[in-house]
């Protein structure tokens, strides 16, 4: 099982690797996916937004502050036109 189908299967992961090597990238981007098909899957059900606005969908767990401020700059960029709010 690959990285991407682990984390889009909703089963807990560990990365390691060198730096710059997009670990947090393997992660951010099927959160926000699944955030995404989510929504989209609560519109097509109910016809309305979703009502959920703001509750807490994924955590992700840092041993430092600074890896934390990291990771959310770069979930900020790739969500930036997505309305998902990191």
């Amino acid at each position: 099982m690959t990285l991407g189908a682990s984390i889009l299967g909703k089963k807990d992961v560990v990365g390691a690797a060198e730096t710059g090597s997009g670990k947090t990238l393997a992660f951010a981007i099927p959160i926000l996916q699944g955030i995404l098909e989510d929504r989209e899957k609560a519109t097509a059900n109910v016809g309305v937004e979703d009502e959920s606005e703001g509750f807490l969908r994924a955590l992700i767990l840092t041993p430092t502050r600074e890896l934390a401020l990291q990771i959310k700059r770069h979930m900020d960029v790739v969500s930036t036109y997505t309305n998902i709010n990191v």
